[in-house]
């Protein structure tokens, strides 16, 4: 079982956190600001197929180049309102490229480079975006693949396996990044149930879930002309435009997106919530409040508020906390408005031991902001900013053109960018005062740490309630953000429990034999499935009971070797020599050596060392299994029994892989018996967040061999 965390090893490597430093500055005087340059918004034109279609065009003969930007208001995060589906819309967007009816993934990529153009399709919070680049000579070839992948899609099943699998290791990858973690539960507080709430990429446990079915009736019910835009922006001329339009997407014809129904985004209580990473050298941590959407008269004044609190390096936030206290590197606040409801926060990291320090600080600068938000000085700083780089974010096509979908997307008026400068100039103290006063509501934020929770947790009690749970246990979509656990079937489950792993035991060869069970080894061939495809090697695992492992693999590229002494693992990468792993990997290094064989963890529950209860039953590969949970310590994981032969079939956990967190399953199968009268499996297959990523078929089990702890040394 063990295997499964030296394989993952090879699938990323969890560089180190470095801690954050303090430093003092003074606060440095920019040079007189320079009178503004005249700048106008370059004018654009607007048509309207009869397919409700609606065409910009941003004519740019500066260079020969065309970019055209097709945005799908109705195929957004927010399109799909079931929890469970998150992950579906960028899904959806993501496999465009992967292949059409008349065209695969390989020939669109042909496609595209061969005229020097780029292609590109994604899903955002409101909407989904495709993308096309090309030059002027090529422009037929790139609308022709642009309403190619948005209109005939293919969602070949092997490209949605291959979507699951890169998503599911990144998704690993990002959960054991606090940054990240600060961010998705930070938004899942503040959004509830709301879509909104959920990361665009889904969750591991939701992406599991998502078939070729649910990808295409997505793609049906929300791809569609009616109520959407397409911004074509540079050496073209309406006329040009219009016609290449009309010939690549004027026949294409859908129903109109129907809204989902989304429940609505409430006020926030004062709380504080840490997720423990016992691991974090240093403290993620934020504060965030609900805001306005895009179509606010407040946003732009918020806009303003937001460069005075935390938008540049001058900043409040950064000049209190990073030069005046020492406290970080960085500090910053920002404000996310989309077409439904919005946010603003403020974020910052810090040494762990200074993480109450460095929050109390944090709340002290957004309660000095909300009395008095702007001062005359601060006010012409940011206004003068924020007019004078607004010319500079729009001096190329393509950038006219975003900003034409945006106010087209959230509906903003015909004049609003140009009126945009005037507008910003004009935002005055008491307007963001006002807004202030409106929004930044210090009793209604909600805070979040990602960090050693064990140092500071008890320090930010002052802040609000705080509530603690661990990283390795985190669910997006859980209400209450924690791994369900499955409740006891019944009043005498632990008996029930204690029945059905007893007769486990008896299967496996006897309590008696379990129990003399000191040494195993096992040999035999290896499958490792990885994103960028599969290897084959050689295993030889050997486990000295109650805690020592050593596994030695064997494939193309060299051997590799990972060793659990009960206190410390290490593992020895070809030409790198032994590393040690992270503490959050050793309980799974425990836990490896109590599956191997099935031996540990049926010894453990028969003497009492582990508590189990029965489970309801729940059918796994059409069998319909006797399930136990059994946990010990810091350990836990559901058993499940085959009802007529006893043996242990399956065992789901959540765990810690190098990758990060993961739902984790293991299966065995192919029981036979050994010389000493155990049985054991001779196949296991460890599947984590739906994806399985090695198989091993063992030719040999020995036990009781002699094996000393020396085996066993770093």
């Amino acid at each position: 079982m063990y295997r499964r965390l030296f394989v993952t090893a090879l699938l990323a490597i969890v560089a180190p956190c470095a801690a954050a430093t303090a430093q003092t500055a003074a606060k440095q005087q920019p040079p007189p600001v320079a009178p503004e340059r005249p700048f106008k918004f370059p004018a654009h034109t607007a048509t309207k197929l009869d397919n409700g279609l609606t065409v910009f065009v941003v004519e740019d003969h500066r260079q020969p180049l065309v970019s055209a930007t097709l945005l799908l208001p109705g195929a957004g995060v927010t399109a799909e309102s079931d929890v469970k589906r998150a992950g579906l819309a960028a899904m959806t967007a993501s496999l465009l490229r992967q292949g059409t009816g008349t065209r695969s993934a390989q020939q669109i990529a042909e496609a595209i480079d061969s005229v020097g153009g780029s292609l590109s399709a994604g899903a955002s919070a409101d909407s989904t975006q495709a993308s096309v680049t090309v030059m002027t000579s090529s422009l037929d070839t790139g609308f022709a693949l642009l309403a190619d992948i948005v209109q005939k899609p293919a969602f070949a099943p092997e490209e949605i396996e291959r979507w699951r699998r890169q998503t599911a290791s990144n998704l690993q990858v990002a959960y054991s990044d606090p940054e990240y973690l600060r961010d998705v539960v930070t938004d899942r507080l503040a959004y509830g149930s709301h879509p909104y709430g959920l990361p665009t990429d889904g969750t591991p446990q939701t992406i599991a879930g998502l078939t070729r079915e649910a990808v295409v009736a997505f793609h049906k019910e929300h791809y569609s002309p009616a109520g959407a835009y397409l911004a074509i922006a540079g050496d073209i001329t309406p006329a040009a435009a219009a016609e290449v339009v009309k010939k690549h997407f004027g026949g294409w014809s859908a129903p109109a997106p129907k809204a989902a129904a989304l429940p609505a985004v409430g006020q926030l209580q004062r709380r504080v919530v840490v997720v423990d990473q016992p691991e974090a050298v240093q403290t993620q941590f934020g504060m965030v409040g609900i805001g306005v959407p895009r179509s606010s008269p407040d946003w732009l004044a918020l806009t303003v508020g937001n460069q005075i609190l935390g938008g540049s390096f001058n900043s409040r936030l950064n000049l209190r906390l990073r030069a005046k206290e020492g406290l970080t590197y960085g500090a910053n606040s920002s404000i996310v408005s989309n077409r439904q409801a919005g946010l603003w926060g403020a974020t910052s990291f810090t040494r762990t031991e200074e993480t109450a320090n460095a929050m109390k600080v944090m709340m002290e600068v957004i309660n000095d902001f909300r009395k008095s938000p702007a001062t005359p000085a601060e006010l012409s700083e940011a206004t003068s900013y924020l007019s004078g780089v607004f010319a500079i974010q729009t001096e190329t096509a393509s950038a006219v053109a975003g900003r034409v979908l945006t106010s087209a997307l959230h509906g903003l008026p015909a004049d609003y960018w140009q009126t945009y400068r005037d507008r910003v100039r004009k935002v005055s103290a008491a307007d963001v005062s006002a807004a202030v006063e409106r929004h930044v509501r210090p009793d209604q934020i909600t805070i979040v740490a990602v960090g050693k929770a064990s140092v500071f947790a008890k320090g930010l009690e002052g802040l609000g309630s705080v509530t603690v749970m661990p990283a390795a246990k985190l669910d997006l979509t859980q209400p209450e953000l924690t791994v369900k656990q499955e409740a006891a079937a019944g009043p005498d489950a632990a008996a029930r429990g204690m029945a059905i792993v007893k007769a486990a035991a008896e299967a496996h060869g006897g309590a008696a034999k379990l129990a003399e069970i000191k040494d195993a080894t096992s040999s035999g061939n290896l499958k490792l499935t990885t994103p960028a495809g599969e290897m084959e090697g050689k295993s030889l695992a050997v486990t000295l009971q109650p805690d020592k492992s050593r596994s030695t693999i064997t494939l193309p590229f060299g051997e590799l070797v990972q060793v659990f002494d009960g206190t410390a693992g290490f593992m020895n990468l070809p030409g790198q020599g032994a590393m040690e792993l992270p503490p959050p990997m050793l309980p799974e290094m425990r836990r490896a050596v109590l599956l191997n064989a099935s031996v540990g963890v049926l010894r453990e529950a028969v003497n009492g060392g582990a508590q189990v209860a029965a489970l309801e039953s729940k059918a796994v590969e059409g069998v319909n299994l006797d399930r136990v949970s059994w946990k010990k310590g810091d350990l836990d994981m559901v058993l499940g029994f085959d009802p007529k032969t006893h043996y242990l079939v399956n065992v789901t956990y959540r765990g810690m892989t190098q990758q990060g967190p993961a739902d984790s399953e293991t299966r065995l199968s192919d029981y036979k018996p050994a010389a000493t009268g155990i049985v054991a499996p001779m196949r296991v297959a460890t599947f984590q967040n739906g994806q399985q990523v090695v198989e091993v078929v063992i030719t040999e089990w020995r036990f009781n061999t002699g094996v000393t702890a020396d085996v066993f040394k770093k």
